[in-house]
Protein backbone atom coordinates (compact mmCIF):
# COMPACT_ATOMS: atom_id res chain seq x y z
CA UNK A 1 0.00 0.00 0.00
CA UNK A 2 2.80 2.37 0.78
CA UNK A 3 4.11 2.03 -2.76
CA UNK A 4 0.87 2.79 -4.44
CA UNK A 5 0.42 5.80 -1.81
CA UNK A 6 3.62 7.65 -2.88
CA UNK A 7 4.13 6.37 -6.79
CA UNK A 8 2.05 8.95 -8.12
CA UNK A 9 4.67 11.12 -6.62
CA UNK A 10 7.32 10.29 -8.67
CA UNK A 11 6.90 6.91 -10.58
CA UNK A 12 5.85 9.02 -13.82
CA UNK A 13 9.94 10.41 -13.99
CA UNK A 14 10.53 6.66 -14.18
CA UNK A 15 11.12 4.92 -18.30
CA UNK A 16 8.76 2.52 -17.95
CA UNK A 17 11.56 -0.51 -18.73
CA UNK A 18 13.10 0.66 -15.47
CA UNK A 19 9.55 -0.17 -14.09
CA UNK A 20 9.30 -3.05 -15.59
CA UNK A 21 13.09 -4.01 -14.75
CA UNK A 22 12.12 -3.05 -11.00
CA UNK A 23 9.07 -5.24 -11.14
CA UNK A 24 10.94 -8.92 -12.78
CA UNK A 25 14.12 -8.16 -10.08
CA UNK A 26 12.14 -7.76 -6.85
CA UNK A 27 9.51 -10.62 -7.89
CA UNK A 28 12.89 -13.07 -8.79
CA UNK A 29 14.34 -12.13 -5.59
CA UNK A 30 11.15 -12.66 -3.69
CA UNK A 31 11.27 -16.25 -4.42
CA UNK A 32 14.57 -17.01 -4.27
CA UNK A 33 15.14 -15.31 -0.98
CA UNK A 34 11.73 -17.44 0.55
CA UNK A 35 13.06 -20.52 -0.94
CA UNK A 36 16.73 -20.22 0.68
CA UNK A 37 14.87 -18.77 4.27
CA UNK A 38 16.38 -19.99 7.15
CA UNK A 39 15.05 -17.52 9.68
CA UNK A 40 11.23 -15.68 9.81
CA UNK A 41 13.48 -12.52 8.93
CA UNK A 42 14.59 -13.55 6.03
CA UNK A 43 11.25 -14.77 5.37
CA UNK A 44 9.81 -11.61 5.91
CA UNK A 45 12.65 -9.98 3.29
CA UNK A 46 11.29 -11.80 0.18
CA UNK A 47 7.56 -11.34 1.50
CA UNK A 48 8.66 -7.69 1.69
CA UNK A 49 10.24 -7.95 -2.24
CA UNK A 50 7.32 -9.21 -3.45
CA UNK A 51 4.97 -6.53 -1.93
CA UNK A 52 7.24 -4.33 -3.36
CA UNK A 53 6.70 -5.72 -7.00
CA UNK A 54 3.43 -6.25 -6.79
CA UNK A 55 3.04 -2.30 -6.00
CA UNK A 56 5.56 -1.57 -8.62
CA UNK A 57 3.49 -3.72 -11.38
CA UNK A 58 0.17 -2.67 -10.15
CA UNK A 59 0.94 1.12 -10.77
CA UNK A 60 3.19 0.83 -13.98
CA UNK A 61 0.72 -1.17 -15.95
CA UNK A 62 -2.28 0.15 -15.05
CA UNK A 63 -0.51 3.48 -15.93
CA UNK A 64 0.90 1.85 -19.29
CA UNK A 65 -2.75 0.98 -19.89
CA UNK A 66 -3.35 4.93 -21.16
CA UNK A 67 -0.84 4.25 -24.56
CA UNK A 68 -3.01 1.38 -25.92
CA UNK A 69 -6.34 0.80 -26.93
CA UNK A 70 -8.87 0.58 -23.42
CA UNK A 71 -9.59 -3.19 -24.00
CA UNK A 72 -6.03 -3.48 -23.01
CA UNK A 73 -7.60 -2.78 -18.92
CA UNK A 74 -10.08 -5.94 -19.61
CA UNK A 75 -7.02 -7.91 -21.04
CA UNK A 76 -4.92 -7.06 -17.78
CA UNK A 77 -7.94 -7.12 -15.63
CA UNK A 78 -8.47 -10.97 -16.85
CA UNK A 79 -5.14 -11.65 -16.62
CA UNK A 80 -4.48 -10.83 -12.65
CA UNK A 81 -7.55 -13.11 -12.28
CA UNK A 82 -5.92 -16.15 -14.11
CA UNK A 83 -2.67 -15.51 -12.51
CA UNK A 84 -4.94 -15.64 -9.22
CA UNK A 85 -6.40 -18.94 -10.12
CA UNK A 86 -3.26 -20.42 -12.07
CA UNK A 87 -1.29 -19.53 -9.48
CA UNK A 88 -3.23 -21.20 -6.61
CA UNK A 89 -3.97 -24.43 -8.97
CA UNK A 90 0.11 -24.62 -9.73
CA UNK A 91 1.53 -24.19 -6.66
CA UNK A 92 -1.27 -26.79 -5.02
CA UNK A 93 0.23 -29.25 -7.83
CA UNK A 94 3.45 -28.72 -7.92
CA UNK A 95 3.88 -28.78 -3.78
CA UNK A 96 1.90 -32.52 -4.38
CA UNK A 97 4.90 -33.80 -5.67
CA UNK A 98 8.03 -31.24 -4.65
CA UNK A 99 8.66 -29.43 -1.92
CA UNK A 100 7.66 -25.75 -1.22
CA UNK A 101 11.29 -24.63 -1.88
CA UNK A 102 11.95 -26.19 -5.03
CA UNK A 103 8.38 -25.21 -5.93
CA UNK A 104 8.93 -21.62 -5.62
CA UNK A 105 12.63 -21.82 -7.28
CA UNK A 106 10.55 -22.94 -10.14
CA UNK A 107 8.57 -20.61 -10.15
CA UNK A 108 11.01 -17.90 -10.64
CA UNK A 109 10.43 -18.17 -14.81
CA UNK A 110 7.64 -16.59 -13.96
CA UNK A 111 8.96 -13.06 -13.71
CA UNK A 112 11.90 -13.86 -16.16
CA UNK A 113 9.42 -14.53 -18.70
CA UNK A 114 7.79 -11.16 -18.11
CA UNK A 115 10.56 -9.62 -18.72
CA UNK A 116 11.13 -11.73 -22.33
CA UNK A 117 7.65 -10.58 -23.24
CA UNK A 118 7.51 -6.83 -22.06
CA UNK A 119 10.98 -6.06 -24.48
CA UNK A 120 10.40 -8.73 -27.30
CA UNK A 121 6.44 -9.51 -27.59
CA UNK A 122 4.87 -6.22 -26.39
CA UNK A 123 3.81 -4.15 -29.34
CA UNK A 124 4.81 -1.10 -27.74
CA UNK A 125 3.74 2.32 -28.88
CA UNK A 126 6.18 5.23 -30.86
CA UNK A 127 6.77 6.94 -27.40
CA UNK A 128 9.64 8.17 -25.84
CA UNK A 129 8.54 6.19 -22.66
CA UNK A 130 9.05 3.52 -24.59
CA UNK A 131 12.33 4.24 -26.07
CA UNK A 132 15.18 2.63 -24.68
CA UNK A 133 17.38 6.22 -25.50
CA UNK A 134 14.96 8.16 -23.33
CA UNK A 135 16.19 8.74 -19.84
CA UNK A 136 15.30 6.77 -16.72
CA UNK A 137 14.42 10.82 -14.96
CA UNK A 138 13.17 12.91 -17.41
CA UNK A 139 11.47 16.31 -16.52
CA UNK A 140 7.74 16.34 -16.64
CA UNK A 141 7.13 17.10 -20.31
CA UNK A 142 10.12 15.81 -22.09
CA UNK A 143 7.66 13.51 -23.20
CA UNK A 144 4.91 15.71 -24.71
CA UNK A 145 4.54 15.86 -28.28
CA UNK A 146 6.02 19.84 -30.53
CA UNK A 147 3.25 21.94 -29.79
CA UNK A 148 2.01 24.07 -33.09
CA UNK A 149 2.94 27.69 -33.14
CA UNK A 150 0.61 29.58 -31.30
CA UNK A 151 -1.86 27.21 -29.73
CA UNK A 152 -3.61 27.68 -27.14
CA UNK A 153 -7.07 26.89 -25.54
CA UNK A 154 -8.62 24.85 -22.59
CA UNK A 155 -8.58 20.98 -21.76
CA UNK A 156 -11.72 19.65 -20.26
CA UNK A 157 -12.87 16.14 -19.47
CA UNK A 158 -16.46 15.75 -19.61
CA UNK A 159 -18.67 12.80 -18.30
CA UNK A 160 -21.66 10.90 -20.66
CA UNK A 161 -23.70 7.98 -20.53
CA UNK A 162 -22.13 6.90 -23.30
CA UNK A 163 -18.26 6.48 -23.32
CA UNK A 164 -17.84 6.35 -26.86
CA UNK A 165 -18.53 10.46 -26.85
CA UNK A 166 -15.35 11.16 -24.57
CA UNK A 167 -13.56 13.70 -26.24
CA UNK A 168 -11.09 16.40 -25.43
CA UNK A 169 -12.79 19.78 -25.94
CA UNK A 170 -10.58 22.89 -27.25
CA UNK A 171 -11.58 26.45 -26.64
CA UNK A 172 -10.08 29.20 -29.08
CA UNK A 173 -8.79 32.03 -26.74
CA UNK A 174 -8.15 35.62 -28.22
CA UNK A 175 -4.70 35.74 -26.61
CA UNK A 176 -1.91 33.37 -28.07
CA UNK A 177 0.13 31.92 -25.16
CA UNK A 178 2.81 29.58 -25.20
CA UNK A 179 4.33 26.64 -23.37
CA UNK A 180 6.68 29.40 -21.34
CA UNK A 181 3.93 31.35 -20.05
CA UNK A 182 4.08 31.01 -16.32
CA UNK A 183 0.61 32.82 -16.05
CA UNK A 184 -1.15 30.28 -17.93
CA UNK A 185 -4.40 28.18 -16.27
CA UNK A 186 -3.58 25.03 -15.05
CA UNK A 187 -7.17 24.41 -17.07
CA UNK A 188 -5.29 25.06 -20.65
CA UNK A 189 -3.85 22.16 -22.48
CA UNK A 190 -0.67 21.23 -22.80
CA UNK A 191 -0.74 19.26 -26.18
CA UNK A 192 -3.32 19.49 -28.73
CA UNK A 193 -6.24 17.03 -29.72
CA UNK A 194 -3.92 15.36 -32.42
CA UNK A 195 -2.28 11.75 -31.41
CA UNK A 196 -3.27 12.89 -27.19
CA UNK A 197 -3.54 9.54 -26.26
CA UNK A 198 0.03 9.25 -26.48
CA UNK A 199 0.76 12.91 -25.31
CA UNK A 200 0.50 12.01 -21.33
CA UNK A 201 1.41 15.12 -19.24
CA UNK A 202 1.91 15.16 -15.69
CA UNK A 203 -0.26 17.57 -14.04
CA UNK A 204 0.18 19.76 -11.81
CA UNK A 205 -1.36 19.80 -8.18
CA UNK A 206 -4.33 22.12 -8.91
CA UNK A 207 -5.14 19.52 -11.67
CA UNK A 208 -4.11 16.47 -9.74
CA UNK A 209 -6.68 17.31 -6.94
CA UNK A 210 -9.53 17.82 -9.44
CA UNK A 211 -9.15 14.87 -10.75
CA UNK A 212 -8.77 12.81 -7.68
CA UNK A 213 -11.87 14.96 -6.50
CA UNK A 214 -13.81 13.48 -10.01
CA UNK A 215 -12.70 9.75 -9.38
CA UNK A 216 -13.34 9.93 -5.31
CA UNK A 217 -16.49 7.99 -5.22
CA UNK A 218 -15.25 5.14 -7.85
CA UNK A 219 -12.60 5.26 -5.15
CA UNK A 220 -14.05 4.58 -2.38
CA UNK A 221 -16.70 2.12 -3.55
CA UNK A 222 -13.45 -0.31 -4.84
CA UNK A 223 -12.03 0.23 -1.34
CA UNK A 224 -15.33 -0.58 0.48
CA UNK A 225 -15.94 -4.12 -1.93
CA UNK A 226 -11.80 -5.38 -1.18
CA UNK A 227 -12.54 -4.48 2.39
CA UNK A 228 -15.33 -6.70 3.10
CA UNK A 229 -14.35 -9.25 0.68
CA UNK A 230 -10.78 -9.52 2.41
CA UNK A 231 -12.68 -9.42 6.00
CA UNK A 232 -14.02 -12.99 4.55
CA UNK A 233 -10.92 -14.15 3.55
CA UNK A 234 -8.90 -13.75 5.80
CA UNK A 235 -11.03 -14.10 8.80
CA UNK A 236 -14.15 -15.65 7.80
CA UNK A 237 -12.77 -18.69 5.36
CA UNK A 238 -11.43 -20.80 8.09
CA UNK A 239 -14.54 -21.03 10.16
CA UNK A 240 -16.71 -21.67 7.06
CA UNK A 241 -16.89 -25.75 8.33
CA UNK A 242 -19.42 -28.36 7.18
CA UNK A 243 -19.32 -31.80 8.68
CA UNK A 244 -20.02 -34.85 7.48
CA UNK A 245 -18.49 -33.56 3.85
CA UNK A 246 -14.49 -33.00 2.88
CA UNK A 247 -11.93 -32.25 5.29
CA UNK A 248 -11.45 -28.89 6.53
CA UNK A 249 -8.78 -28.37 4.79
CA UNK A 250 -10.33 -29.47 1.25
CA UNK A 251 -12.79 -27.42 2.34
CA UNK A 252 -10.43 -23.97 2.61
CA UNK A 253 -8.79 -24.83 -0.89
CA UNK A 254 -11.79 -25.45 -2.75
CA UNK A 255 -12.79 -21.97 -1.00
CA UNK A 256 -9.95 -20.39 -2.53
CA UNK A 257 -10.14 -22.26 -6.00
CA UNK A 258 -13.84 -20.85 -6.41
CA UNK A 259 -13.03 -17.37 -5.08
CA UNK A 260 -10.27 -17.08 -7.52
CA UNK A 261 -12.45 -18.54 -10.08
CA UNK A 262 -14.83 -15.81 -9.86
CA UNK A 263 -12.77 -12.88 -9.39
CA UNK A 264 -11.09 -14.15 -13.33
CA UNK A 265 -14.82 -14.49 -14.89
CA UNK A 266 -15.84 -11.49 -13.95
CA UNK A 267 -12.17 -9.35 -14.37
CA UNK A 268 -12.95 -11.06 -17.99
CA UNK A 269 -16.07 -9.68 -18.60
CA UNK A 270 -15.93 -5.79 -19.33
CA UNK A 271 -15.95 -6.11 -22.86
CA UNK A 272 -19.20 -7.98 -22.59
CA UNK A 273 -21.05 -5.96 -19.86
CA UNK A 274 -20.03 -2.68 -18.04
CA UNK A 275 -21.45 -1.61 -15.17
CA UNK A 276 -21.64 1.77 -14.75
CA UNK A 277 -22.92 2.27 -10.78
CA UNK A 278 -19.93 0.28 -9.09
CA UNK A 279 -21.90 1.10 -5.55
CA UNK A 280 -24.11 -1.43 -6.07
CA UNK A 281 -21.19 -3.65 -6.08
CA UNK A 282 -19.82 -2.38 -2.20
CA UNK A 283 -23.42 -2.75 -1.14
CA UNK A 284 -23.54 -6.50 -2.15
CA UNK A 285 -20.03 -7.32 -0.77
CA UNK A 286 -21.44 -5.64 2.53
CA UNK A 287 -24.72 -8.08 2.42
CA UNK A 288 -21.99 -10.90 1.68
CA UNK A 289 -20.24 -10.48 4.66
CA UNK A 290 -22.99 -10.30 6.84
CA UNK A 291 -24.02 -13.61 5.26
CA UNK A 292 -21.00 -15.45 6.18
CA UNK A 293 -20.29 -13.64 9.30
CA UNK A 294 -23.77 -15.13 10.76
CA UNK A 295 -23.05 -18.62 9.53
CA UNK A 296 -20.18 -18.80 11.01
CA UNK A 297 -22.05 -17.90 14.36
CA UNK A 298 -25.34 -19.79 13.99
CA UNK A 299 -24.38 -22.37 11.00
CA UNK A 300 -27.54 -21.94 9.49
CA UNK A 301 -26.97 -22.74 5.68
CA UNK A 302 -27.79 -26.44 5.92
CA UNK A 303 -25.43 -27.42 2.46
CA UNK A 304 -21.65 -26.47 1.87
CA UNK A 305 -22.87 -26.26 -2.08
CA UNK A 306 -24.29 -23.38 -0.90
CA UNK A 307 -21.65 -21.39 0.35
CA UNK A 308 -19.66 -22.72 -2.54
CA UNK A 309 -21.97 -20.47 -4.45
CA UNK A 310 -22.00 -17.67 -2.55
CA UNK A 311 -17.69 -17.87 -2.55
CA UNK A 312 -18.25 -17.81 -6.24
CA UNK A 313 -20.31 -14.94 -6.28
CA UNK A 314 -18.17 -12.87 -3.64
CA UNK A 315 -15.19 -13.39 -6.39
CA UNK A 316 -17.56 -12.15 -8.87
CA UNK A 317 -18.31 -9.23 -6.89
CA UNK A 318 -14.66 -8.44 -6.78
CA UNK A 319 -13.75 -8.59 -10.02
CA UNK A 320 -16.99 -6.67 -11.10
CA UNK A 321 -15.87 -3.70 -9.29
CA UNK A 322 -12.57 -3.68 -10.16
CA UNK A 323 -12.58 -4.08 -13.77
CA UNK A 324 -15.25 -1.67 -14.15
CA UNK A 325 -13.84 0.68 -11.81
CA UNK A 326 -10.75 1.18 -13.93
CA UNK A 327 -12.64 0.94 -17.28
CA UNK A 328 -14.58 3.93 -16.03
CA UNK A 329 -11.33 5.79 -15.41
CA UNK A 330 -9.96 5.13 -18.50
CA UNK A 331 -12.87 6.54 -20.22
CA UNK A 332 -13.67 9.53 -17.78
CA UNK A 333 -10.60 11.03 -17.88
CA UNK A 334 -8.74 13.72 -19.98
CA UNK A 335 -6.58 11.75 -22.28
CA UNK A 336 -3.47 13.71 -21.67
CA UNK A 337 -4.07 12.62 -17.85
CA UNK A 338 -4.86 9.36 -17.99
CA UNK A 339 -1.40 7.86 -16.90
CA UNK A 340 -1.92 10.05 -13.63
CA UNK A 341 -5.56 8.79 -12.97
CA UNK A 342 -4.50 5.35 -13.66
CA UNK A 343 -1.55 4.98 -11.75
CA UNK A 344 -3.17 7.53 -8.47
CA UNK A 345 -6.41 4.70 -8.62
CA UNK A 346 -4.48 2.13 -7.97
CA UNK A 347 -4.08 2.77 -4.24
CA UNK A 348 -8.02 2.43 -3.74
CA UNK A 349 -8.27 -1.48 -3.51
CA UNK A 350 -4.90 -1.87 -1.09
CA UNK A 351 -6.20 0.66 1.39
CA UNK A 352 -9.41 -1.85 1.13
CA UNK A 353 -7.34 -4.70 1.91
CA UNK A 354 -4.77 -3.27 4.34
CA UNK A 355 -7.91 -1.84 6.63
CA UNK A 356 -9.35 -5.74 6.62
CA UNK A 357 -6.72 -7.14 7.39
CA UNK A 358 -6.24 -4.91 10.50
CA UNK A 359 -9.80 -6.18 11.44
CA UNK A 360 -9.55 -9.09 10.63
CA UNK A 361 -7.07 -10.41 13.56
CA UNK A 362 -9.20 -9.29 16.70
CA UNK A 363 -12.32 -10.25 14.47
CA UNK A 364 -11.26 -13.83 13.83
CA UNK A 365 -10.12 -14.32 17.51
CA UNK A 366 -13.20 -12.91 18.96
CA UNK A 367 -15.01 -15.44 17.21
CA UNK A 368 -12.75 -18.01 18.24
CA UNK A 369 -13.66 -17.44 21.84
CA UNK A 370 -17.25 -17.19 20.73
CA UNK A 371 -17.22 -21.02 19.42
CA UNK A 372 -15.43 -22.04 22.62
Amino acid sequence: MTVKLIAPLFIHRLHFHLKILLTCALALNSFIVVSFSTSMTMSIVGILSASLSCGIGDVSFLSMTAFFHRNCVSAWSSGTGAAGLIGALSYAALTSALSPETTLLLVTMVPVSLLLVYFFLLARPDHPKFHVQCRCFRRNYDTLMEVEPGFDGQLRTIRSDNPEEYEVYMRDSQSRTGLNNENASDDWPIVPADNVDLQQQHPSLKVKLRILKDLAGLLIFLSLVYFFEYIINQSLFELLIFTNTISEAEQYRWYQVLYQTGVFISRSSVNLIQLKRTWIMAILQALNFVLCLTQVIYRYIPNIWIMFFIILYEGCLGGLSYVNTFYRILQETTPAYREYAMASATISDSIGITFAGFLAIPLRNWLCQLAK
